[in-house]
Order: structure tokens, then C-alpha cells, then sequence
């Protein structure tokens, strides 16, 4: 991989047009991370602000790479970088929006914003992105600042630029949205004087649009004529042609959105019918019957109660309104609330136990990719329902997620099936019993292993092989105990101490995204004392980050 020429990575390194994906890229340990850690510094967005106030266009350029390697903040205006200091072949993507400018930014005329646009990556039969990325699609935010400008703009076409802007046809969508990368136009009224320019389709090419923001009333016949679209947000109304048309135009991918008024029942079920199956596939009537079972225990009454859970809205329904072979999972926990809403219906042990029958076999079953709380089947007891946690606990439910906190378990982790995430605090889990514990516990990725009692020095290094070797992102936190000591150099090459001495991290070469972060604390969730913490995680970056 060393052996490949410098201009052939940048060029795959400009193919890549979200932000995740270029970020993604500098971590290759080898000299492709190098070269696209080097490329990615040199690609930028175009910044278009439209200025109501004085009827002027201003540009600025943001690096894709604006943040750096561990921060979560920044400060946006201190990013820009003046257009006449960038090469403009590695401009990626533009945001036109209605708002006011920086002090960066430098004026410009619509030919010259024209001119730039040229520039911008060929995207002749690309796919469509999978998901909506603001920062790596081309984006329109118009707004009434600058309706001087928006009819100019949204009618905005050159012979020249038919070879560089996606084709509505035969195109491959993006992966994600992302904002950063695809091309946005954001028009407001401030923007009045230019937005019918932008928006017209009088001219022979349009500008390459993935993103719209649109608070002006010159939008019905740019949504007439539009290609593809993967965020939209357009204040009302609408004709319900336009409507109709923008559905067609809408290409449901993660992360993307679209925001409209007026719209009608049917329109709105033909929305939901796109976005519920990509393959085009009808699937919102099943998607609307499939239920999560809710079971509160009320320690006060010493009675059961049970709702169901929709999978498209958050919102409990009575139980006998759904259809029991649609419930794909239970959760079971000890509330402390003394009354519930009239939607929850008491039921007894027995009832209970048949709808959990219901729920998916689990049997000879590929475990899951990923812990996820809420597809999983959750048993939470505490000591407000000990009037009937050991019934429960024998009932031998097809648990993924055991919460028990002061809970008698001895003889339900014995008989138990694999566990996904586990947390247990007293009593004292018998050494054979643990053992078993640990024999049950599967590593996944979100994954989690939490006692509140010391494990042998045999069941410690157990429990940290079978998570080391399972190269699953899962935290185990225990109490901490000096005189055991794992060796950790028998499974990682690399050791890095971090903020301050509290954190070590533990690496190896052949594995570029995981890495195990091991600390101490006091004073934990489990209880008090000092907890010994391992998380296998997200890589942090390479050296020449």
C-alpha cells in the first residue's frame, strides 16, 4: 500500500464526500493515512452570505476538517479561511444561506459565486448519498433578507457546469446525510433581491442542490423541477402538486429530514411508506403493530401492570389494542409510583408468562451485533418488589439485560440463558455462582459487566481474556482489588498513560479502531470504595493527527 502514488490517494481522498468518511480516513495505519490526513487539511466548503441589509454576496471558505482530533467544540467564525487563500479544486461543497457576514468574508458578484461553483467536484453518475450529512452536501438556506437576490439564484444555470452537477437519473445516493459535505442553499427574506435568481429554472443547469432551507414564497417552482433532495425545510404552504412533487423528489437516507406544512393524509402516508423501507417495500402497517410489552411491579399494591410500547412513537397503549404476536420484547422493572394512567391493565403472574411465551424464540439464535436497551428483553428488580422477584427470577424469562439491585439471584444466574449486559450489587453471588455468571456474559458491542463484589484473581483474568479477545467496544467495571494484577502486555504492544496518570491505554497495530481504556474511580454507581474500569472503545487518532 506504500507503493501507491501520492495523486491517486488525493483523489480518492476527494471521493470522499462525507465528513465521517473523511475523518474516518486519516486513521489508515499505513502512508494512505498519511497522504489523506494531509489531503483533508486542504479541503474546504464554499460560505455564501446573502446580506439583506446591504444587497451584497459575501464568500469565505471552512475547513472540512474544523475540529481537531479530541475536541467536541469549536469556535465556528474563527474557523473561516479568506476564498484567495485556497485552492479551489479542493473546494467540495457550497452553503448559500440568508444571513449576515463575518468580517472574513470577502464581496463578491453572482458570476464570480457562478464561477466558484464551477469548481466544485464532478459528480456526474455518482450514487445518492446513503445518509444526509449538512456538512459535506451542497446546501440552499434562503430566507426574506435576501429575496433581492433568491429568484437569481434559484435560477441559477451555466453550460459550463453540466459536466460537474449530479444528474437526476441513474445517480447513486450518498451514504448519510451530512451537512458538511453535501451542498446546501438556505434562503430567507432577508435575501429577497437575489433568491428568484437562484431559484428560477429559467436557465439550462441548476445549481446542484442535496440540502434546502427555504422561508420565501418563490419555492413552488424550484421544488417542481428539483433533483434529488435529501433535507428539505420549507415554510408553508404549499401547492399540493408541489407537494406531491417534492415527496417524489425526497430520497430517504440516515440522518436526513424533511420538513413541510399542509400536508395531506395521503401524502403523508405515502411519505412514511418511502421512508419506513428504502427498497421499496411496504412495511408501515407491520412497523405500526410491532410493540415493546411494558411490566411495572408496584411494590405498594403488590400488583402487576402491564402496556405496550409502539416502535415508531414514544407513548404507552393499552395492551388490548395490539395484536400479542407483534410484541418483540419485554421490559420488566420495580416502580415506585403508587398509580398509573387508566391505559395500564393489571395482570396476573400467569398472564404474564404467556405473553412473554409470545416473543420471539431465542433458541439456537445468532446473538446480536449490539446491545441496544431498547429491542432487548430487560429484567430490572429491586428491593420495592421483593413481594415477587423470586417468582419472576424462576420463571426462567429469555433475559439480554439483567439489572438486580439487592435482589436474591443465586439460582437464577445458574439456570439462566446469555446475558448481554449485567448489573448485580448484593448479596454476595456464591465463587461458583460468579464463575457461572461470567461463563453466561457475552461480550457485545454497548455491552456491559458490573458487580459489586471482588472476583477471584482466576475470574478477573477470565473475564478480561473473553472480552479482550471478543474485539467488541464493552465496559466491565468491578471493585478494585491491588493484589490482583492482569497482564496486560500478553495481549496488547502498545501502553499510553493519559490525563494525568488516571488513565492507561492499551493498543494494538492490527487493530485500527479498538483500543482499552483501563482507569479507577471512587465512589461508582455500585457502591462506594475504589472500582477498577475497563473499556474497550473507539481508537483514539494516530500520531500525525
Amino acid at each position: 500500500m506504500d507503493t501507491v502514488p501520492w495523486l491517486f490517494i488525493e483523489s480518492v481522498c476527494l471521493c470522499l464526500l462525507d465528513r465521517e468518511s473523511l475523518s474516518e480516513s486519516r486513521w489508515i495505519r499505513s502512508r494512505w493515512g498519511e497522504i489523506c490526513s494531509e489531503t483533508a487539511k486542504k479541503i474546504y466548503t464554499l460560505r455564501v452570505f446573502l446580506d439583506g441589509t446591504a444587497e451584497k454576496i459575501y464568500a469565505t471558505t471552512e475547513p472540512a476538517m474544523k475540529y481537531n482530533a479530541f475536541s467536541t467544540y469549536y469556535n465556528a467564525s474563527s474557523t473561516y479561511v479568506p476564498l484567495d487563500s485556497v485552492d479551489l479544486k479542493f473546494i467540495t461543497n457550497f452553503r448559500i444561506e440568508t444571513r449576515y457576514s463575518p468580517e472574513i468574508y470577502k464581496e463578491i458578484t453572482l458570476d464570480d459565486l457562478q464561477r466558484l461553483v464551477h469548481f466544485i467536484r464532478p459528480t456526474r453518475n455518482e450514487r445518492h448519498p446513503l445518509s444526509y450529512d449538512s456538512e459535506s452536501l451542497n446546501t440552499l438556506t434562503l430566507g426574506r433578507e435576501s429575496a433581492w437576490i433568491n429568484g437569481k439564484l434559484l435560477s441559477m444555470r451555466l453550460p459550463k457546469l453540466v459536466h460537474f452537477i449530479r444528474p437526476v437519473e441513474n445517480e447513486r445516493h450518498p451514504l448519510r446525510y451530512d451537512d458538511k459535505s453535501l451542498n446546501t442553499l438556505s434562503l430567507w427574506r432577508e435575501s429577497e433581491w437575489i433568491n428568484g435568481k437562484l431559484l428560477s429554472t429559467t436557465a439550462r443547469v441548476r445549481l446542484p442542490v442535496d440540502s434546502v432551507d427555504l422561508w420565501i414564497p418563490e419555492a413552488e417552482e424550484f421544488f417542481e423541477t428539483a433533483g434529488s433532495l435529501y433535507q428539505v425545510r420549507c415554510e408553508g404552504p404549499l401547492k399540493q402538486s408541489t407537494i406531491d412533487a417534492l415527496s417524489k423528489k425526497f430520497v430517504p437516507i440516515d440522518d436526513g429530514s424533511i420538513y413541510i406544512y399542509s400536508v395531506s393524509n395521503k401524502q403523508l402516508k405515502k411519505l412514511f411508506e418511502k421512508c419506513a423501507n428504502e427498497n421499496g417495500e411496504i412495511c408501515s402497517v407491520t412497523c405500526k403493530k410491532i410493540h415493546t410489552l411494558h411490566v411495572d411491579l408496584i411494590g405498594s399494591s403488590e400488583k402487576i401492570f402491564a402496556a405496550a410500547q409502539p416502535l415508531l412513537y414514544d407513548g404507552d397503549v393499552s395492551l388490548d389494542s395490539i395484536d400479542p404476536k407483534f410484541i418483540t420484547n419485554f421490559q420488566i422493572i420495580t416502580s415506585g409510583l403508587q398509580k398509573l394512567p387508566r391505559i395500564w391493565k393489571e395482570i396476573t403472574l400467569d398472564e404474564l408468562q404467556r405473553l412473554v411465551r409470545l416473543i420471539r424464540p431465542t433458541k439456537n439464535e445468532r446473538h446480536p451485533l449490539r446491545y441496544h436497551f431498547y429491542s432487548a428483553n430487560t429484567l430490572r428488580l429491586e428491593s420495592g418488589s421483593k413481594w415477587i422477584n423470586g417468582k419472576l427470577l424462576s420463571m426462567e424469562l429469555p433475559m439480554d439485560y439483567v439489572f438486580l439491585w439487592y435482589v436474591e439471584a443465586q439460582e437464577f444466574f445458574e439456570t439462566a440463558g446469555p446475558l448481554y449486559f449485567v448489573r448485580y450489587t448484593e448479596p454476595t453471588l456464591k465463587p461458583s455462582t460468579m464463575d457461572t455468571l461470567i461463563d453466561k456474559f457475552i461480550p457485545l458491542d454497548k455491552g456491559s459487566f458490573q458487580v459489586g463484589q471482588r472476583l477471584s484473581e482466576k475470574q478477573l483474568k477470565k473475564l478480561f481474556e473473553k472480552c479482550a479477545m471478543s474485539k467488541k467496544k464493552v465496559r466491565v467495571s468491578v471493585p478494585f482489588d491491588a493484589t490482583v494484577v492482569v497482564d496486560y502486555d500478553k495481549y496488547y504492544s502498545k501502553k499510553e498513560v493519559r490525563d494525568k496518570g488516571k488513565v492507561v491505554v492499551f493498543s494494538n497495530d492490527n487493530e485500527a479502531k479498538l483500543e482499552l481504556r483501563m482507569s479507577r474511580s471512587s465512589g461508582y454507581v455500585g457502591g462506594p470504595g475504589w472500582w477498577l474500569e475497563w473499556d474497550w472503545c473507539h481508537r483514539g487518532p494516530p500520531a500525525w493527527l
